[in-house]
């Protein structure tokens, strides 16, 4: 049931915005299903090295289609 909820969720956000946050989507449920966004930076550094890269630039991937 979750998962069907997420996969509907993810599908809505990619049609709605047109690709434009799918890195940003996809990085929030990597957070949401880990206890704590500390404990995720402490098991897989990069994570934190691509979350700040995400959120700190303006994607714009319209221009691509």
């Amino acid at each position: 049931m979750v998962y069907f909820i997420l996969i509907v969720l993810l599908t809505h956000e990619l049609l709605v915005n047109k690709h434009q946050q799918w890195r940003k989507l996809i990085f929030y449920i990597i957070v949401h299903f880990d206890k704590s966004f500390e404990d995720l930076n402490y098991k897989y550094p990069v994570s934190k090295k691509i979350g700040t890269e995400i959120f700190s630039t303006d994607y714009n991937l319209t221009n691509n289609y």
